[in-house]
């Protein structure tokens, strides 16, 4: 088993370790690193791929197709996305939503990529 070995260093912490920060303190970006989404494959059934074959409409590779690709998140369970970035995106503005909600100090550059949702006032 290969592992990675991860050196980070953070400040603030007693011995030159710290915490990494909160969900909803990070950026987009570095949500997405930290908390990748999952690739999953459904197979069709078979008469999803009786319908498939039958349809006038599709190209011969998506006729005999067998399933499906698509994205989840451990923090946004029971959606899927057809992409990555769509499932990570979902799961951190609901990170940012709860921390707004329960009145946390959201940093500006987080806020920066979601107008609809305000930060509290000082």
């Amino acid at each position: 088993m290969n592992l990675k070995n991860d050196d980070t260093q953070y400040p603030n912490a007693p011995g030159g370790e710290a915490d990494p920060p909160e969900p909803w303190q990070m950026t987009v970006r570095e949500f997405g690193k930290a908390h990748p989404a999952t690739r999953c494959f459904q197979r069709y059934t078979s008469e999803q791929r009786t319908t498939l074959q039958a349809s006038h409409r599709l190209f011969p590779g998506q006729k005999e197709a067998v399933g499906e690709k698509f994205y989840t998140h451990p923090d946004a369970r029971s959606v899927a996305f057809e992409r990555a970035a769509c499932a990570v995106r979902t799961a951190h503005k609901a990170h940012l939503e709860r921390a707004l909600i329960a009145g946390k100090q959201v940093p500006p550059e987080v806020l920066k990529n979601y107008p609809e949702l305000k930060g509290p006032t000082p």
